[in-house]
């Protein structure tokens, strides 16, 4: 009995006694009772009443379903009480006695008026025993009234046990669709084979109240179990050979078979109880559902077997879904990594312009995430299909964009192509150009006129006429010769590669800082060298070569003089050297350009200082050949730090030497 049916039940009682307080009092002033013992009719009737409503406030829920019988046997005690010292008619107790089974066969099981039928039939007569004179129509009353209350207390009960057995049933199948339909959604939403698995093996769990339920997928001519409930975790991912098991028999048979649990060998099934095993599959078999209850196989119903065959159905609509899945899961993947690896970056935009898909070299190019792009518009105009357009994205930043119209889709696929360096290799080849062409010309300017001189007035020119225009060629000579060793040394550097010799770095220095300090009397070259310094590991005359460009440099960009500093410092497994003077120093944001080739500082200083620009790109090849680096950034105060490293000779001992002098 449900609490709520005990809770209803208590509360009729309590007022059953309510109305058998109310015969016993209503009796003790109906005429004729002047001879009636009325101060213990009334105090019974009085704790009848008492007892009622009390039993109207207890929580009969809480307590067992025959408690309210209590409270009846006491209003019988009441009725027995009240025939003893005033009477009752016969048609009171006939109408009581209906009542009181009526509300037996409500709220109590099935038999309970068998028991409670001959303590109604004592209470009527027990009055009438004891005072040895009973109505002449008692013992018929009796007769008759007790056998029809039990009569309808049975019925009744029979009755509501049958409604409630209905009810329950039909509850149960309610639940059941319930479940079935969420499980539906569930199943269409899971995307993996084994998260489905799982899912049905709860749902069977839950559904049957099995003991123990077991999913099965086929690989190959294995079974593997992917999910179980109420078995050891042992079984998980235990194999078995797909032939002559069950599920292979179910799917030969294309139905459910029920089996008692003991033929299943390589399942531990309750004693007496039943497997039933039903097939999922589609165009082959995916898998299957073993279901272990503690139910004998012939309690089995045809709704237990119709559950679990749309559960099959069910599991296999969602393995072939989740399978489908994976395979487009895996396509995608494979065409996303193919578009990945392409160096040019890919944009799909869909029909509304904004990106639907990208590669990762597009979102390098566009300097943002993927996730970022993704639903936005990209930040350059599309032109039409087959139109081929250049966007400058930022400062520096040029892509080429073409795109084509997916005929399927109406989505654009927009290919886009870094033409960042080919533009500033070509802005450098015309500044180049125009560099190399000037630089030239001004030497071969000078030299053809002096020739030309010395040609058409040798006999007019004295000595030392001739003698000033002979060195003066001899000067742009060496200009030109100079020009054109740094256009082959720069050649040269790009393909330069070294095998490292331990060589002294500060004896080097020492020396570079030496010969310069008499190229200009505007400037006070410093060096700056511990007297103890590891080996240093790579080629002496590259590192020359590198200190002597960088010297000219900080020499060329101070046109006012002063001070220049070469400072060499031990760094971990290397050795830096850094080169710091007080010169012009270098834009903001354009430390990395000094080292691309052709490149000076700023354009309008490349007829000043003159140059080719290809000092420092040849600085970086020397020293990046012999496993170092060079980086350049402003100084503060101004002027410019230009700093390399060499890696140290491993194993080399330490020279001891006196620092160098300023020279």
């Amino acid at each position: 009995m449900s609490p709520e049916r005990r809770a209803n039940g208590g509360e009729q009682a309590s007022r059953l006694m309510l109305v058998a307080a109310g015969l016993a009092l209503v009796n003790n002033y109906l005429p004729g009772g002047a001879h009636l013992d009325v101060a213990v009719l009334d105090v019974t009737a009085g704790i009848g009443i008492l007892l009622g409503l009390i039993g109207l406030f207890v929580p009969w829920r809480r307590l067992p379903q025959h408690a309210p019988l209590v409270l009846v046997a006491a209003a019988f005690v009441l009725i027995a009480i009240s025939n003893l010292y005033g009477g009752v008619s016969a048609f009171s107790y006939a109408v009581y006695f209906v009542v009181v089974f009526v509300w037996v066969g409500l709220y109590l099981p099935p038999r309970t008026s068998f028991w409670l039928a001959p303590v109604a039939t004592a209470a009527y007569l027990l009055p009438f025993l004891v005072q040895g004179q009973p109505p002449p129509n008692a013992v018929g009353s009796v007769t008759v009234a007790i056998p029809v209350c039990l009569l309808v207390g049975e019925v009744l009960a029979r009755a509501v046990r049958r409604l409630e057995h209905s009810r329950e049933q039909l509850r149960a199948r309610v639940e059941v669709v319930e479940r079935l339909a969420t499980l539906t959604g569930e199943l269409g939403s899971d995307l993996d084979a084994e998260a489905v698995s799982r899912r049905l093996v709860d749902s069977a769990m839950q559904i049957f109240g099995a003991s123990a339920v077991v999913f099965g997928k086929v690989d190959g001519d294995e079974v593997v179990v992917t999910a179980a409930a109420g078995l050891p975790a042992s079984y998980l991912g235990r194999r078995e050979p797909l032939a002559g098991t069950l599920l292979s028999q179910a799917a030969d048979a294309d139905r459910l078979l029920i089996t008692p649990a003991s033929e299943v060998a390589t399942l531990p099934g309750p004693g007496g109880g039943s497997a039933l095993t039903v097939a999922c599959c589609g165009p082959d078999l995916l898998g299957g559902l073993m279901v272990l209850l503690d139910r004998p196989v012939g309690t089995v119903t045809s709704e237990d077997q119709d559950v679990l065959r749309l559960l099959g159905g069910q599991g296999a609509a969602a393995l072939m879904n989740a399978a489908r899945h994976g395979e487009v899961v895996r396509e995608r993947e494979h065409e996303q990594a193919v578009v990945d690896v392409l160096a040019d970056g890919v944009l799909v935009l869909s029909p509304d312009g904004t990106v639907s898909a990208c590669n990762t070299a597009a979102a390098v190019l566009l300097g943002a995430p993927v996730a970022d792009l993704v639903g936005q518009r990209p930040p350059f105009p599309v032109g039409g299909p087959g139109t081929v357009e250049e966007h400058e994205l930022r400062p520096g930043r040029w892509v080429e964009a073409l795109a084509a119209v997916l005929p399927d889709t109406g989505e654009l696929v927009v290919a886009l192509r870094d033409t960042s360096r080919q533009r500033a290799l070509d802005e450098a080849k015309d500044l180049f150009l125009a560099t190399t062409s000037h630089e030239l010309r001004t030497p071969l300017t000078a030299i053809k006129g002096f020739v030309s001189t010395l040609q058409r007035r040798w006999d007019l020119l004295g000595d030392d006429a001739r003698l000033e225009a002979l060195a003066t060629i001899g000067e742009r000579t060496d200009v030109l010769v100079e020009l054109t060793n740094h256009l082959l040394m720069g050649a040269r550097a790009r393909v330069s590669s070294y095998v490292g010799t331990p060589f002294d770095l500060g004896a080097v220095v020492s020396r570079a800082v030496t010969t310069y300090a008499r190229v200009s009397d505007l400037h006070r070259l410093i060096a700056d060298v511990p007297p103890a310094l590891p080996l240093a590991l790579g080629d002496p005359a590259g590192v020359d070569n590198v200190l002597a460009q960088l010297l000219e440099n900080a020499i060329k960009y101070s046109p006012s003089g002063g001070e220049v500093e070469v400072v060499v410092r031990l760094e971990g497994g290397a050795l830096a050297v850094a080169v710091l003077d007080r010169g012009v120093g270098i834009p903001l944001g354009r430390e990395e350009s000094l080292f691309m080739p052709f490149y000076q500082a700023a354009a309008a200083n490349t007829r000043q200082f003159g140059g080719v620009g290809l000092g420092l790109y040849i600085v970086r090849q020397l020293v990046e050949a012999q496993g170092g680096s060079v980086t350049a950034v402003a100084r503060p105060g101004g002027g410019a730090v230009l700093r390399f490293t060499v890696p140290v000779a491993a194993g080399a001992a330490v020279l001891d030497r006196a620092a160098a002098r300023p020279a």
